[in-house]
């Protein structure tokens, strides 16, 4: 059973297409942030060793301990960034879109209540359907039974 599985999800896990990953992103924003010797300035300001810091650049190879050392350097500016690589667009422009969002459900939701609201009067002004009816008012609920005996 493992055999099959290992032919279905494939031995190579680049196979699998995944779109942009965080290493992808944090590569290709190093290298629009520093056009010219990207690893050595990483390396210093991140404090990476050389080969790490050349494996990020050029291959987008990211292990947690680096994506750590590289937040800890540029704090929020880098997750801000990261984000934007990674969604395609801004905190900002998501926070503006989720909003929207919910501004137009309050809208339907309040306009299901308004058309809700003259049914609702009409059901509670109009006649009941039956009159209500008291059991005990009723002709048969004053007349005694006789046990054993016969019914007059």
């Amino acid at each position: 059973m493992t055999d099959g599985a290992w032919q279905v999800v494939g031995e190579d896990f680049q196979q699998l297409q995944l779109g942009k990953t965080v290493g992808d992103a944090l590569r290709g924003l190093i290298r629009a942030r520093f056009k010219n010797n990207a690893a050595k300035v990483i390396e210093a300001a991140w404090d990476l060793d050389a080969r790490t810091a050349r494996n990020v650049v050029s291959r987008g190879h990211v292990s947690e301990r680096t994506l750590t050392k590289a937040a800890r350097a540029e704090r929020w500016a880098l997750w801000m960034a990261l984000g934007e690589e990674l969604f395609g667009q801004s905190y900002r422009e998501w926070e503006e879109q989720r909003l929207q969002q919910i501004i137009e459900e309050a809208e339907r939701d309040l306009d299901r209540v308004r058309r809700l609201r003259p049914l609702a009067a009409a059901i509670s002004e109009g006649p009941l359907a039956t009159p209500p009816v008291d059991v005990l008012a009723s002709a048969e609920a004053h007349q005694p039974t006789r046990r054993g005996g016969r019914r007059s």
